[in-house]
This record gives C-alpha cells, sequence and structure tokens, in this order.
C-alpha cells in the first residue's frame, strides 16, 4: 500500500522501470520492455482474459486433443484467484467448465479430477489427500494411479467439488503472501464418450505454486524452507523441459519433477497450452516482476515440432498444425527434383547421345555455347546417375548438423544470460547490505559527534 508502480501495460507490450543505485550513491531508472501475444491490466476481469487466451483452448477439447493453462509467477500476485476467482469475479475454472457444457452434446459425459504436487509427492484432493502415483506405459502416456474422477453436470456440482478440495490444499504464510500457496494444484476436466467412457479430450489447469527466492524464506522455518526449494527445483525443471523442446533436443527430461512428468502431454502431440504470468506491479517487487517476466518471454519464443503422433487416447479426426511457422526443414530443400543433367540413355554412349540429341537453337558458333556444352559434358561423366541420391542425402546431414550447431550456440547463449542476471541480482543484494552498513555507521557517527560537542562531525 503506498508504493509506487513500475509496470505499465500497453498490450501487447510490458514495460518496467526498476529504479537502482549505482556505486556513487546515486539513482537512476532502468527500463526494461518485453513483448507477448497479449497483456492485461489490473483493471481487466477474469473473464476478459478467458475471452482473449483461454477459449480456444476448447477447440483443442473437442478436438481430442490435450489442453492446458497455468498460471505462473510470485506469491500473492493472483494465480489462484486468476483460477478460481471469487462470487463477483469467476475463474478459469467456472469459465472452461460452462463453455465445456454449452458444446457438450448427449455422446459426452465430463468429468473432473483435482490433485497437488506438494514436495514432489502428489495428494488426491477428492479422496481425503491420498496418495497418486504417476506411472508411464509403453507408449509413453502418463497415467494417475489412484486418481478419483467425480462425474458432474452443471456448474453447481463443479463448484462443491472445487471448494471441497481447496479445503485440503496446503497452505502457508510468508513475507509476501499470509495465505500463499505451498502446492501445486492441477484440476482435469476430461470430455468422455456415454458409449463406452473413453477419454476424448482434456483440459488442465494449473495453479503453480508461487515462485520466491531463498532470500525471501530465510527468516521462516525449515518446513518453508523445503517447501521453497522444491518449489523452485520443480519451476527450473519446467525450464530446463521448455528449453529442451525450444532447442530440438533428442532427450527431453520430463522426469526431473513430477510436475514436469504430470505436464508431459501438454507439450507433445495434438496440444495446446496457454501459459498465464502474473506480476505485481509494486517498486518492491521489481526484481521477482523481471524474473517472471523473463521466464514468460522465454517460454513465448518456445517452437514445437508438430509432426509427432499423439498416444492412442487421444487421437484426432481433425488435428490441424498449430505451428505457424514457414521455415522449412533440412531436408525439405533437397526433395525438390533436382534438373537433368543429361538426355537419353543412361547406358548410350556419348557419341550416340550426340546423335540421339536435338539440333541446338543458339548460334553454334558462339564460344559460350561450346565452353557450356564442354562443361555439360564434364558434370555428366563426373556425376553418375547412382550418385545424386548420396549427394543429396550427404547435403541433407551437413545441413541438419549445421542447425544443431546453431541451435547449441543459442543454448550457450541463454545459458550466459541467466547467469549474468543471477550475478546482477547477487551484486544488488551486496550493495544494499553494503547501503544498510553505511547508514549504521552514519548513524552512529552522529551520534558520536553529538556526545563529543560536534568535534568529531566537523573531522568527518
Amino acid at each position: 500500500a503506498g508504493e509506487e508502480d513500475v509496470v505499465e501495460v500497453d498490450p501487447p507490450i510490458v514495460n518496467v522501470n526498476a529504479l537502482k543505485v549505482r556505486i556513487d550513491m546515486s539513482e537512476y531508472t532502468e527500463a526494461y520492455q518485453y513483448s507477448f501475444d497479449d497483456a492485461f491490466a489490473g483493471d481487466h476481469d477474469n473473464a476478459y482474459v478467458y475471452e482473449r487466451c483461454g477459449r480456444a483452448l476448447i477447440d483443442t477439447v473437442f478436438e481430442g486433443g490435450a489442453a492446458s493453462c497455468f498460471a505462473y509467477g510470485q506469491t500473492g500476485s493472483g494465480k489462484t484467484h486468476t483460477m478460481l476467482g471469487t462470487e463477483t469475479d469467476i475463474g478459469f475454472y467456472m469459465l472452461a467448465a460452462q463453455d465445456i457444457f454449452d458444446r457438450c452434446g448427449p455422446e459426452h459425459k465430463v468429468s473432473v479430477s483435482l490433485f497437488e504436487i506438494y514436495c514432489n509427492s502428489l495428494f488426491d484432493l477428492l479422496n481425503a489427500r491420498s496418495v497418486v502415483i504417476p506411472r508411464e506405459d509403453g507408449n509413453k502416456k502418463v497415467n494417475m494411479v489412484g486418481l478419483t474422477w467425480k462425474d458432474i453436470t452443471s456448474l453447481s456440482d463443479l463448484r462443491w467439488w472445487i471448494e471441497r478440495g481447496a479445503e485440503q490444499r496446503r497452505t502457508g504464510s510468508t513475507s509476501a503472501n499470509e495465505f500463499s500457496s505451498r502446492s501445486h494444484a492441477v484440476m482435469t476436466i476430461g470430455l468422455r464418450s456415454d458409449r463406452d467412457g473413453k477419454f476424448q479430450g482434456h483440459l488442465k489447469l494449473v495453479d503453480l505454486a508461487g515462485s520466491e527466492r531463498a532470500a525471501d524464506t530465510a527468516a521462516h522455518d525449515r518446513q518453508t524452507r523445503l517447501e521453497g526449494a522444491e518449489i523452485n527445483k520443480s519451476l527450473l525443471a519446467l525450464k530446463e523441459c521448455i528449453r529442451g523442446l525450444d532447442e530440438r533436443k533428442k532427450h527431453i527430461p520430463f522426469r526431473g519433477s513430477k510436475l514436469t512428468e504430470v505436464l508431459r502431454d501438454s507439450f507433445e502431440g495434438n496440444s495446446r497450452t496457454v501459459m498465464i504470468a502474473a506480476v505485481t506491479p509494486a517498486a518492491a517487487s521489481v526484481v521477482h516482476t523481471l524474473n517472471t517476466l523473463r521466464y514468460a518471454f522465454r517460454v513465448k519464443g518456445l517452437s514445437i515440432d508438430q509432426n509427432v503422433v499423439p498416444g492412442k487416447q487421444r487421437k484426432s479426426k481433425v488435428a490441424p498444425p498449430r505451428s505457424k511457422s514457414t521455415e522449412p526443414s533440412p531436408l525439405s530443400i533437397l526433395a525438390q527434383p533436382l534438373p537433368p543433367l543429361f538426355t537419353g540413355r543412361r547406358d548410350a554412349s556419348p557419341l550416340r547421345q550426340a546423335q540421339d540429341s536435338p539440333p541446338p537453337v543458339i548460334d553454334p558458333a558462339s564460344k559460350k555455347v561450346r565452353r557450356h556444352r564442354r562443361l555439360r559434358s564434364k558434370t555428366t561423366e563426373a556425376i553418375p546417375g547412382g550418385e545424386i541420391d548420396a549427394l543429396k542425402e550427404k547435403m541433407g546431414s551437413e545441413i541438419a548438423n549445421l542447425r544443431q550447431e546453431m541451435m547449441g550456440v543459442i543454448g550457450k547463449k541463454d545459458q550466459e544470460i541467466d547467469n549474468l542476471n543471477h550475478r546482477n541480482e547477487d551484486l544488488e543484494r551486496r550493495l544494499e547490505k553494503l547501503l544498510q552498513r553505511i547508514a549504521k555507521t552514519e548513524i552512529s557517527l552522529n551520534r558520536r559527534a553529538a556526545a563529543e560537542g560536534g568535534t568529531a562531525q566537523e573531522e568527518y
């Protein structure tokens, strides 16, 4: 309360004016600018945000795919408010369910599940916090063993189950929020067939626990620090998976945490994912705000290959490609037919080819024409037809290796940027401690000068 706001929203641009202090104790303002798919100010309600970025997820559900929406941000920035909402401003849970009920037919059945990820363990919030175990089958699809599914037919049914699950969720008090969520909550709305009960599509709404620095929980007990460490570890694993997908790595570390293992189908096959980054505009939270915006900007640049075959349980009859990239693949350039290097039969002699070839249309006396013919005959003899495929394959592998090297260089640069950001934050903390020490020294000197009659003050 009473703090100055440092965040300005000009959709789709977010500007941050961070106040910093130089080494000579002078203050200055450093401006940061991030561009996203869309940006919303504090005067927009949840219904407006859902209409702009969440309603398209319902199309993916009815296409038989996996849709996901997760809220990320600092503790107390409004993630739970966006997902759960209030009586006057309902959240994404109820808005998405309303759209699904409006589009459901008599052949559909709607079910809901709600579980939390607390300290890298899963607990069912609709079944007295019973343990849930994720297991991966032969199709690399994660199955939730022990998870309870409840059939719902109206919004009142969903609201009742949400309230019951919210009472079971882990919360705690931190320096930023008195009722901070200490776990990741995942609510899944599944669309099932009324005939055989099989899932045809689902929507995951993930309320991530608040990201926080270790310095913010230093004054709390051991359990609070342990919870913060597990939260940051799972969020870091999610970031590494996003980095691996962006760099087209062969191995993506989805098993790095339970969070990434559960969200695996949100990044593979017929899927669509929306990330909502919630920030606090106050000047005291500018470090958290910048970290959140950097994280979201990294996710925004993610481009996933959509040529992945989806799982058997969510094959879509209509699955248009999500990627808007027009960049050709490494071998697509070589897929076009090459112009013929010679005419006539391959086993014919050069003399017979010369006899069977039609007379040239251009002047035979031209030196350029004779030179062109000599080069053409040499090319024909140097590259037989059987070696063309080998040449194309070699060129394709070289292009693929070159692009892989380029992705590696980009990844290294991103890692260097992250390291520099961490060093910058460390230097800012050290500078803040130094300023506090200087202020204490000045206070002690002033008190000493007042005690000695002002002599020490004049000398200082």
